[in-house]
């Protein structure tokens, strides 16, 4: 998903997505969340559904702006997306836990794995030494 910079042009990843909870006139609310890779300005866009008429709007916002929004607009907060920059996790992950056991039985270590469910890939989160 790519976010057009409204003042010198480039288009950008975006690195979060926001749903905010419903309001007076409008429903399905995300804010769109970005930084400018060439002017490096904050960047907000605001989709919204009227209530009224089920017409959506898209409001984006720029540099200070922008940092207002995101701020004013935290409060609302549902459900957070953030977007990874490696490509092979971009997708929703799952964790995993494995555990190494010595001779006695005795768990010594404990690997906490993030795993992608489109392809598999594991990442090492963290780990437990000496329980």
């Amino acid at each position: 998903m790519l976010v057009q910079c409204g003042v010198c042009g480039a288009k950008n990843n975006v690195f979060e997505v926001l749903e905010l909870k419903d309001i007076k006139d409008f429903t399905d609310r995300l804010l769109i969340i970005s930084k400018c890779k060439v002017c490096r300005n904050d960047l907000a866009q605001l989709i919204e559904v009227r209530k009224i008429d089920n017409k959506p709007f898209t409001d984006t916002f720029f540099g200070t702006e922008a940092q207002k929004v995101i701020k004013r607009e935290l409060r609302r907060l549902k459900n957070k997306r953030t977007f990874s920059q490696h490509k092979h996790f971009q997708k929703w992950v799952y964790g995993l836990n494995k555990e190494y056991k010595n001779k006695k039985g005795d768990i010594v270590r404990i690997k906490h794995y993030a795993c992608d469910f489109a392809t598999g890939n594991k990442r090492l989160e963290k780990t437990i030494v000496n329980i």
